[in-house]
């Protein structure tokens, strides 16, 4: 991802996937019957998360987005905060939250619920100004918050973070410690809202996954958070037209300190057009492709070799064979009649007579090429006949 460094062509300050930290929280296990089961946020959890790590659009790495699903108490909830908070200490961080909200107490204060949460029993739930004093307490300077529940809006309502202080000694400590905090809340302070498919996302989950995938053909390489924020709203308005309801409701927003104008992630829209599928490579040749050849493609056959037959040597001081038999000639010693020798059974035919022999004679090694010879059985002995 391409960082825009501040003072840089006026372009906006970036927030650097390398120094910043994103932590999802999200319910949807509740065992308490008068709470409904929210199986969308399973679905919240896992497609956010993939477009925080796709290159091209969040940059993150594996190790800076932690995902919290179903916790059991509060304090589980505010540590992971406060680790997330020292993972981010040098740039932002990400705070995601899905799942029931609650409103409780004589103020009405947000309450984020839990897996044992009991509806009417605050004590069950973890009380947003716990949530306040984690994100205080953590280094990083800004703070990205998405809320994903009913009356999330109510954030921006709650007058104090801690008990005994007013809403100016708040406004103060947030310019002094959070130094930028940026919310997103699905819902008014007063509505609830709406995750009608359990196979999908919910319905502002699911915009905020939709514009961080598709980016926005008008932006620059970056899309500043205020700018993700209303292309947001505008999906979720057009969802809200298309309901009869009269409790459907559309998303609110908090910029402080202009945390705003930070670019939030790299515009999906900007992402260079993927390299063309290379040709595919022709198959391999196996034989010969002469336009000759019969059989194109197909490799020639190797012809055969001739075997050797070696014949058998005469032992010297052997008899002569008579006269019209066959005889082989040897190097060593006088011609010696084929006849039966044990050693196999061949053919052979007399110049000018009927005998005949049935074994063909043999000789160890290179010898004379062609197998059988024929000669006169009264010619002087001599060095085999060169072929």
């Amino acid at each position: 991802m391409t960082e825009v460094v501040p003072g840089e062509g006026g372009g906006p300050h970036r927030v650097d996937p390398k120094k910043s930290a994103c932590l999802l929280i999200g319910v949807n296990d509740y065992r308490h019957e008068t709470m409904e089961r929210l199986d969308s946020v399973e679905r919240n959890l896992e497609q956010l998360k993939a477009v925080l790590l796709d290159p091209d659009i969040g940059g993150f790495t594996d190790d800076r987005v932690r995902v919290l699903g179903n916790p059991v108490a509060a304090r589980q909830v505010t540590a992971a905060i406060e680790a997330a908070g020292k993972l981010a200490a040098e740039d932002t961080l990400i705070v995601y939250y899905a799942g029931h909200g609650m409103r409780d107490g004589e103020d009405n204060r947000l309450f984020l619920t839990l897996p044992d949460t009991e509806r009417g029993q605050p004590e069950t739930c973890v009380d947003t100004k716990y949530v306040r004093k984690a994100i205080s307490r953590s280094p990083a300077p800004r703070t990205v918050l998405i809320l994903d529940c009913c009356y999330s809006a109510q954030w921006t309502r709650d007058g104090s973070m801690s008990g005994g202080e007013s809403g100016g000694e708040v406004a103060a400590r947030s310019v002094r410690d959070l130094k930028g905090l940026y919310l997103m809340a699905s819902s008014p302070h007063n509505r609830a809202s709406h995750a009608p498919d359990p196979a999908h996302c919910s319905v502002f989950t699911g915009a905020l996954v939709q514009v961080l995938q598709q980016g926005d053909s008008e932006a620059g390489e970056s899309i500043r958070l205020k700018d993700v924020f209303d292309r947001v709203r505008t999906r979720v308005e057009e969802w809200v037209a298309r309901q009869e309801r009269s409790d459907a409701s559309a998303p609110l927003s908090m910029d402080e300190n202009g945390l705003g104008e930070y670019a939030f992630v790299r515009n999906a829209a900007r992402r260079p057009a993927p390299d063309p599928p290379a040709a595919p490579s022709p198959p391999p040749n196996r034989g010969r492709t002469h336009p000759g050849h019969r059989h194109r493609g197909r490799p020639r056959a190797r012809a055969h070799r001739r075997i050797r037959r070696p014949v058998r040597r005469a032992q010297a001081g052997q008899a002569r064979p008579q006269r019209g038999t066959r005889s082989v000639l040897t190097p060593r010693g006088p011609a010696r009649p084929l006849g039966r020798t044990g050693q196999g059974r061949g053919r052979q035919r007399a110049c000018g007579g009927s005998l005949r022999s049935r074994s063909r004679a043999r000789r160890p090694g290179a010898g004379l090429r062609g197998g059988r010879q024929r000669r006169h059985a009264d010619l002087p002995d001599r060095a085999p006949l060169a072929r």
